[in-house]
This record gives C-alpha cells, sequence and structure tokens, in this order.
C-alpha cells in the first residue's frame, strides 16, 4: 500500500513538473514572438530616414533606430534580412546604420553586397559605413585618381545649389560607378577578410 502511494506521489510531481516546464516553455515562445514581432515593428519605421529635413517623421526613424541600437547583436538578423530584400529604401538605409555600428565580419559582407542598390543613397551610406568598420578606403578622396576603377566625387556644379549639385553628383556617380565599387570592395575583402576582425568579431 506504501508502495502505491509512494509511485502516485511520484507520478503526481512528474506531471506537476511537466506542466510548469510546458508553461515556462509557452512563456518563453510568447515572449520571444513579442520581441520579433517588435523588431519587425521597428525596422519598419526605419522608413522614416529618407529626409532628416522632415522633422516629425525623421523623429519615429531616431526612436526606432534607438531602439534597435539597445537591441544590439538581436537586431544583426532582421535588420540585414531587411537590407536585403525591403522595398522600401528608407528602411534599407536606417538598416545600414544598425548594422555599422554592431556588426561584425558577416555584416560587412552584406553591406558590400548593397553597394550596387538602385537607390544612391543607400549605396553612398554603405560605402561610408564600410570605411568606418575596416578603416579602408575604396572611393579616392577629391582630385585624386581613379583605383581600380573607381574614381573620386567630381566637384559640385557651382551654379546649382549646394543640396541640388549634391544630389546631382551623387545621382550621376551612382548610376556610371556603383558597380565599380561593388567590385573593388569584393575584391578587396575578399583578400583581406581573415586578418580584419570588425565589431563583435574583435572582442577578446
Amino acid at each position: 500500500m506504501r508502495l502505491l502511494l509512494l509511485s502516485s506521489c511520484l507520478l503526481l510531481a512528474a506531471c506537476g513538473n511537466a506542466e510548469r516546464g510546458s508553461t515556462a516553455d509557452a512563456r518563453g515562445a510568447t515572449h520571444a514572438e513579442e520581441e520579433q514581432y517588435d523588431i519587425r515593428q521597428e525596422i519598419a519605421d526605419l522608413k522614416y530616414a529618407k529626409d532628416p529635413d522632415a522633422i516629425s517623421d525623421y523623429l519615429k526613424y531616431e526612436a526606432a533606430r534607438d531602439k534597435l541600437f539597445a537591441r544590439k547583436q538581436a537586431a544583426l538578423g532582421p535588420c540585414t534580412e531587411a537590407l536585403r530584400s525591403h522595398s522600401d529604401w528608407g528602411v534599407r538605409l536606417g538598416c545600414i546604420e544598425v548594422l555599422g555600428t554592431f556588426g561584425g565580419n558577416a555584416e560587412v559582407g552584406h553591406l558590400i553586397a548593397v553597394l550596387d542598390d538602385p537607390a544612391p543613397l543607400v549605396m553612398s551610406r554603405a560605402n561610408t559605413a564600410l570605411e568606418a568598420m575596416v578603416d579602408h578606403r575604396v572611393i579616392p578622396k577629391a582630385g585624386a585618381p581613379a583605383e581600380a576603377g573607381v574614381p573620386p566625387f567630381p566637384a559640385l556644379d557651382p551654379t546649382k545649389s549646394q543640396q541640388v549639385a549634391m544630389e546631382a553628383r551623387l545621382r550621376d556617380w551612382h548610376r556610371d560607378h556603383r558597380g565599380a565599387l561593388k567590385a573593388a570592395w569584393e575584391a578587396w575583402w575578399k583578400e583581406n577578410r581573415g586578418m580584419v576582425k570588425v565589431g563583435f568579431d574583435a572582442a577578446p
């Protein structure tokens, strides 16, 4: 009789532990799903990165960016996916800032991959992020000769306002040279990726 009671108690205890474990697993899964939902919403709000002069919209971008910054490495995967596939170039633009700030060697490759993005600002921002991450420059300084088929940006058109001239210069350079820019970065990274450690990959 005692043995039967003991077996019943052990069975009840095991069932209770299993139920508690299932509940904990469910709570964990729910939390992870909620986090992924929040990340997707924050990434969607990166679309407001397009125009810093639209102050109310740009504040929404900065709020979303800062939330993603706070997530650090947890934001890298979703931002990488959005960078490579999102239809809104403002989202792609915002993702570059997250990846350039917290990314490692893998993110360098993804940033190089979008140097031929159809949006000139995405190309430009990716190039700037790469320069900061790996301390290397592909676009020569103004007045310097072309290197690896990549010329410097030309002088601004003095007949246009500075903003209009800068936009026109970037648009024309992007149209003519984005392919060469990407190819030059790909060649450099292929040769140097084993010697360069970026972001968390550089941590001791």
